[in-house]
């Protein structure tokens, strides 16, 4: 089933549904980091200033009916992005070890943007709309913009065992470039195998709307 939706540029008043869907999608990377359970990360998301509270070029939702139901998030070299609103003193409640392996999982997950490159840094859905197409049009959304700003290229990484993700990423045209191996990221956040894909985006004439 495919719902059409709306997607628009994020707004502050996002904040709590974005840190919810975050939440939701990324349990499992979030959990092994801050061993939170999902409404405690979701707060912490919130309140710590993880998900940035105001906009900025390259930040999406999804609405469908009126409600927040999937993000997007896209990187690209140069972008202007506001400072982080945390910093590591405010999360000393965490604990040392925690904030450690917070900032060094966050910066295994980091991937700086080459020249022309637009970067998928995530893509979530609500689990409650999740099978009704949302993802399949982020993605689009995402291959318009890259092009309609002169970035030549659409990329992310995926682990390996999220196989649905990666038929998704493939019958949307994506290629996968490399494959990268990492026991710092087993440790971290669980997974162990990345694939690096990408598609090359162009036809669109719009003018850029950065």
């Amino acid at each position: 089933m495919i719902d059409s939706v709306i997607i628009r540029s994020f707004q502050p008043s996002d904040v709590h549904v974005v840190s919810h869907i975050l939440s939701e999608c990324f349990f499992d990377k979030f959990h092994r980091l801050i061993s939170l359970d999902k409404e405690d990360i979701s707060l912490f998301l919130e309140r710590t200033g993880f998900v940035l509270s105001q906009s900025f070029p390259g930040f999406f939702v999804a609405e469908l009916n009126g409600e927040v139901g999937g993000i997007l998030l896209l990187k690209w070299k140069d972008q202007p992005v506001p400072p982080a609103d945390t910093t590591a003193f405010e999360l000393i409640h965490l604990g040392l070890f925690r904030i450690l392996k917070l900032y060094v999982g966050l910066w295994l997950l980091n991937h700086a943007p080459k020249d022309k490159e637009c970067y998928v840094d995530f893509i979530a859905v609500n689990p409650l709309y999740q099978g009704r197409g949302v993802g399949s049009q982020l993605l689009s959304f995402a291959e318009e913009f890259a092009a309609n700003n002169n970035l030549t290229s659409l990329s992310l990484y995926v682990a390996s065992q999220n196989k649905g993700a990666m038929a998704l990423y493939t019958r949307l045209g994506f290629v996968v470039q490399k494959t990268v191996n990492s026991l710092l990221t087993r440790f971290f956040v669980g997974f162990d195998e990345w694939k690096f894909m990408s598609k090359n985006v162009d036809g669109f004439q719009a003018d850029p709307i950065l």
